[in-house]
C-alpha cells in the first residue's frame, strides 16, 4: 500500500507559549520548495508559505523566542473529530494520536510519540526558557 502525502510529511508542531492564557499550536513542513504553515485560530486558519533562507530564518528566530517546537513523522490515522480548535487541527493535519486538549497536553504525547525539540535557540533549557531563569 502506497503512504499518504500525510504520512510521507515530517510535521513541526510549535507549542506557543504567551499568545493566550493557555498556549497555542501551529503546525509547520517542507514542501520541498517552501515552508507551509498551518496556524489555526477559533474561526479561521492561516496557511501560508516561507521561501528558504532569510524569509524562514526571520520568521523561525521570532517564533523561537516564544514557542518550542518538536519534530514528527506524520500519520495517517487521526480521528475526523480531533477537535475545533488549535490542538485538534494540529492533531488532525499531522495524524497525532492524543487525546489532548490543551498545548501542554499535545506537547507531552508528541514526546511520548517519539518527537524530538528542533529550532532550539542558544541559551535556552528544553522547555525554551532562558536558562538563567531555569526554576522560575
Amino acid at each position: 500500500m502506497k503512504p499518504s502525502a500525510r504520512q510521507n510529511t515530517v510535521w513541526n508542531v510549535a507549542i506557543e507559549r504567551g499568545r493566550t492564557p493557555w498556549g497555542h499550536v501551529l503546525a509547520f513542513a517542507w514542501s520541498g520548495h517552501a515552508w507551509v504553515v498551518h496556524d489555526p485560530h477559533v474561526r479561521w486558519t492561516e496557511v501560508f508559505t516561507l521561501a528558504p533562507g532569510p524569509e524562514f530564518d526571520a520568521w523561525i528566530a521570532d517564533l523561537t523566542t516564544r514557542a518550542t517546537i518538536w519534530r514528527i513523522q506524520g500519520r495517517a490515522d487521526s480521528h475526523p473529530l480531533a477537535g475545533l480548535f488549535c490542538v485538534g487541527e494540529v492533531k488532525r493535519l499531522t495524524g497525532i494520536r492524543s487525546g489532548a486538549f490543551s498545548p501542554a497536553g499535545l506537547r507531552r504525547d508528541l514526546v511520548r510519540q517519539g518527537a524530538r525539540q528542533v529550532f532550539v535557540r542558544e541559551g535556552q533549557d528544553s522547555q525554551g526558557r532562558p536558562k538563567d531563569r531555569i526554576g522560575s
